[in-house]
């Protein structure tokens, strides 16, 4: 049982907290040992072993955030942050021909999260007042139940969170918004002009550098210059700027009537099953992927596959390692947000399926044990060798993903139950 935070928590507050548990256990202090616990290392320990051991302010942090039901020190920070930055006012600034929306903070892969749409929809749905967080985006989008996996190239754009289902219009019309694209350059331009003016920032893919998903903050130059927040950005507080078009954008529009937030939950568990049972199919790049079940077990076999590692070819050797982690850290954070998301919203559906959305939220949770015992086997590519990834180390993150498949099975299962019941019980009251 995780506990709540203060309906308006401080930062300030939750680091004197810290320092105070840090202070409380350096004095034998066994009211630090419940928090401390939440740490792997002291799961099983005694409050006699908690206190005689040494700690850190940044494992008290961690478990803090643990406690609080957050998987970071940085995403409960974030989630701190983003309701001070919730709620005010939107104003368009113009100044010296740049048109801008202040406020929007900055993009990294900790915070919001791994899943970069997610967490520039989320920067952008915040400043405009809506007060969502990173985890129930990810759950009302369905991006918490996603898996994807490019097969047979392995690609790095199997983690990106529009990839295989819309989870972007999945958000807008739970919280009930308009959402759509724009296609060509002088539209897309015409449209980021028109929702920057409008007071919405706008969301574009490959800004800067690389292929991942950024905030459209506003513009200069009529549009031909667009100031954003990407998980690039230099130092300091400034908007970058940048002349290239996203090759993928996505416009947040209008309101419009919301359906009920059960209503919403059982449309995230349909987009789960979806997802699950989901076949392969190949992107307009040309790209192959398979997604859910499948995908998972096309990793496996991957995994498995020696040829793909041929220690010999370092750039490729790096390559597979790098996006293996990728995947990982997407799963992992997905899963994470699945748990906490199910957990935190179960009486949604009524005591007569509270117990059975509480058992998925237990399954994802354990999905996320497993892979956090799994991260000694799923190194990073930085200076990566042949002896640090060997194929005992991949048959030990293969055995991980065996056990990975076998409670996503049960999270089907119970969630096509779950749904099941919940139709059954629609059509006696009708």
């Amino acid at each position: 049982m995780t506990t709540e935070l203060p309906l308006r928590p401080n930062m300030g507050h939750l680091k004197r907290r810290a320092k105070n548990l840090l202070k409380a256990h350096q004095q034998g202090d066994a009211d630090a040992c419940p928090i401390l616990r939440q740490l792997r290392r002291f799961n099983q320990s005694s409050d006699a072993q908690i206190l005689t051991a040494q700690v850190q302010l940044n494992e008290v942090q961690f478990a803090l955030a643990l406690d609080y039901g957050f998987s970071s020190w940085n995403s409960l920070k974030h989630h701190v942050e983003q309701i001070a930055f919730t709620g005010d006012e939107v104003v368009v600034h113009r100044l010296d021909g740049e048109v801008w929306i202040d406020g929007i903070p900055k993009l990294s892969w900790s915070s919001p999260g791994a899943c970069t749409f997610i967490g520039a929809l989320l920067r952008a749905l915040n400043r405009i007042g809506e007060r969502v967080n990173y985890t129930d985006l990810m759950g009302l989008s369905g991006a918490a139940f996603r898996f994807c996996f490019a097969h047979p190239n392995w690609d790095w754009s199997s983690v990106d969170g529009m990839l295989g289902y819309d989870h972007g219009q999945a958000a807008m019309d739970a919280l009930g918004y308009e959402a759509g694209w724009a296609e060509g350059d002088k539209e897309m331009r015409a449209a980021f002009i028109k929702s920057i003016d409008e007071g919405r920032p706008a969301l574009g893919i490959d800004l800067v550098q690389a292929a991942e998903w950024g905030v459209i903050a506003g513009y200069a130059d009529e549009g031909k210059t667009l100031l954003c927040r990407t998980y690039f950005d230099d130092p300091g507080d400034d908007y970058m700027r940048t002349e290239r078009l996203p090759w993928l954008n996505y416009i947040i529009g209008e309101r419009k009537p919301a359906p009920t937030r059960h209503a919403s939950l059982l449309a995230s568990l349909r987009i789960a099953v979806t997802y699950a049972r989901g076949e392969g199919f190949v992107s307009s790049g040309g790209c192959s992927y398979k997604r859910g079940l499948e995908g998972l077990e096309t990793w496996i076999a991957d995994l498995l596959d020696e040829s793909r590692f041929d220690a010999g070819d370092a750039d490729g050797f790096c390559k597979h390692a790098s996006i293996n982690r990728f995947v990982f850290d997407s799963l992992l954070d997905a899963r994470e947000a699945a748990a906490r998301y199910l957990a935190t919203h179960s009486e949604l559906l009524g005591p007569d399926l509270q117990s059975s959305l509480m058992q998925l939220a237990g399954i994802y949770g354990q999905v996320v044990a497993v892979l956090r015992e799994c991260e000694q086997y799923v190194p990073k590519d930085e200076g990566l060798g042949p002896l640090d990834w060997t194929p005992a180390v991949r048959r030990a993150q293969v055995d991980a993903l065996h056990s990975v498949v076998a409670h996503e099975r049960e999270a089907l299962r119970v969630c096509e139950q779950i749904l099941s019941r919940s139709q059954r019980g629609k059509d006696t009251e009708q």
